[in-house]
């Protein structure tokens, strides 16, 4: 049995941080899917202390939940923006170690905001892998001039995350 919770993100075209409904996963004793995670070894990462900063910048909600569940469940700490412009106002409070950027956002798109987080002093230093469930050829090519360091189409494989984010 599973009860609902919620999740936040930061939207300033939307006066500031939304409450979001979150997929039935947590069960109702409030402990996470505890086999799940073992599963994985993610519950070693959390323990070995190599918790990150982590901003997930998507604009379909399902796939932001995901990630940012699975990357909770590493023990990272997450959070994420559904537009580009919230990216960049998140970014600089938050300062991320990690974004993972798609490339295809409503208003300021990736390529974009990419450019502006590593123009920041303060972000420069911020890895950026974009991600696209795009087919076009370009893509990868534009995202590592904009500054990204990594490009993965969707989904990211498990063990990709983990090597990243060692």
């Amino acid at each position: 049995m599973f009860r609902h919770s919620a999740m936040s993100a930061f939207d300033p075209t939307r006066g500031g941080l939304l409450l979001l409904p979150q997929r039935q996963l947590l069960p109702i004793s409030g402990k996470p899917e505890a086999k799940w995670i073992e599963s994985y070894g993610f519950d070693d990462v959390a323990k070995a202390g190599r918790s990150r900063r982590i901003l997930v910048v998507e604009d379909s909600l399902d796939s932001a939940h995901s990630m940012v569940l699975l990357l909770r469940s590493m023990g990272h700490v997450v959070e994420f923006a559904v537009n580009g412009y919230a990216a960049v106002s998140l970014a600089n409070q938050m300062l991320p170690e990690f974004v993972f950027l798609d490339l295809r956002l409503p208003g300021l798109d990736g390529f974009e905001v990419c450019r502006r987080l590593k123009a920041h002093p303060r972000l420069k230093e911020a890895r950026i892998i974009s991600v696209t469930g795009s087919a076009q050829i370009d893509y990868e090519h534009r995202a590592r001039e904009a500054g990204a360091e990594f490009h993965f189409r969707k989904p990211i494989p498990v063990d990709a995350l983990e090597s990243l984010l060692k």
